[in-house]
């Protein structure tokens, strides 16, 4: 006699049951990182229901870009809408479900029109062996003449209401377009002091690079490096930060920041800002650089990464011929929604996505996405793998029963 008897459909059973628990197995392998709720390091942990996190690190070669080589510039102002992207990659799920790409005029009131485009936007491939990906994400801005030809990117993510922003990304030293290694050096700059670039700073004046949360222009905080600065200088602002009626300055609201250990923004670095109710906090790789409680956004937004220029006090002038590279490793977000905020996150397995083992490469294999929400698991694989056993043994009762 034998326990599982010997009835071919008693036997099918079996295999499915246990084909199902092979199924989850490969689940729990491949979504392990999905949490009940999402914590962080520093003052305030948090408790955000929702992940996502785009790898741009190893993408793929498409059919029409190996991604050695970027895109022509542009050097009209006409017919930038509906221009196509660089390459197919934009054009799959895993980029346009996250994301999108801006193709409008930015600031047409300024003394330099800043019109964002497609084409400068692209992935980039590394051409030495000792860079730290294989690919990255690109934002380009240039100036033909008349405009400044920039670049955007929206996460399609609505009703943001507190989070965790972090991106890996760099201002990349002119010359050094496809060259991410650590050791590329001053000696393969492309310098030229017409537009900005020296040995001490090499990179083209008059471009800011950003990297925020934005409803409106009074609701917005912002991470932004100003290309006409030294490179070790950095702005943390929550927006306004000018009265327009007394004509001043809103003390506290935006701090001019000397970045510590001696950074500099022409290297590979951690970005992260984190808005809870009431405080905005800006760290660079893992350290707490800055906290501000005035003007803390307070309303429901999104996320944008840009680079432009509009010939304004701010962003400084960028000569004709200049170029700015930016390269994105990858963004990441642990976040809440005007839906989902003010959950404390009691009951649930959270997850630290500070902790060593939060390994990004294991929440999302490079060169993909992934982005969940707490209810993904709401029991959780390892239930779900108990559901499915008792699901196998229940259906060979019943077989046995049935006398099959």
């Amino acid at each position: 006699m034998t326990f599982f008897g010997t009835s071919p459909y008693a036997l099918r059973a079996l295999v499915l049951g246990f084909l199902a628990i092979g199924s989850v197995d490969a689940i729990r392998k491949r979504e392990s990182q999905a949490c009940g709720a999402y914590t962080v390091s520093g003052p305030d942990h948090g408790y955000f229901q929702h992940y996502h996190f785009s790898d741009f690190r190893s993408i793929p070669s498409v059919q029409d870009n190996d991604f050695t080589a970027a895109p022509p510039l542009v050097t009209s102002a006409q017919n930038i809408e509906g221009q196509p992207s660089t390459s197919s990659f934009f054009n799959q799920t895993t980029w346009q479900e996250y994301w999108s790409i801006h193709d409008d005029v930015h600031k047409p009131d300024s003394l330099l029109p800043s019109i964002y485009s497609e084409q400068n936007v692209f992935i980039a491939r590394n051409s030495t062996s000792d860079a730290e990906t294989d690919t990255y994400l690109t934002l380009r801005a240039s100036r033909p003449g008349a405009f400044v030809s920039t670049a955007e990117i929206e996460l399609n993510v609505d009703q943001v209401l507190y989070a965790s922003l972090r991106a890996r990304l760099r201002v990349l030293p002119n010359g050094l377009s496809n060259l991410s290694a650590p050791t590329a050096g001053p000696a393969e700059y492309v310098l030229d002091p017409d537009t900005g670039s020296t040995k001490s700073h090499p990179v083209d004046s008059g471009v800011v690079l950003g990297l925020f949360f934005y409803h409106n222009d009074t609701q917005e905080s912002d991470i932004e490096i100003l290309t006409r600065d030294p490179i070790n200088r950095i702005h943390y602002t929550n927006q306004p930060d000018y009265d327009d009626s007394a004509h001043e300055d809103i003390a506290g609201a935006s701090t001019e920041v000397t970045m510590p250990h001696d950074y500099v923004m022409t290297e590979w670095l951690d970005h992260r800002i984190d808005w809870f109710d009431g405080v905005s906090r800006w760290y660079i790789n893992g350290d707490l650089v800055l906290n501000k409680t005035i003007n803390t956004p307070s309303t429901p937004s999104t996320v944008f990464l840009n680079l432009w220029s509009n010939g304004g006090s701010w962003s400084g002038n960028m000569s004709v011929g200049a170029q700015v590279y930016v390269g994105v490793q990858w963004v990441e977000l642990a976040y809440n929604t005007s839906q989902s905020v003010g959950s404390d996150g009691q009951g649930k397995e959270n997850c630290y996505i500070d902790n060593d083992e939060f390994n990004k490469s294991t929440a999302a294999p490079k060169g993909t996405f992934m982005s969940v929400a707490s209810s993904f698991k709401l029991c959780g694989v390892d239930n779900l793998y108990r559901v499915t056993v008792l699901v196998a043994l229940t259906g060979y009762l019943a077989i046995r029963h049935m006398g099959w």
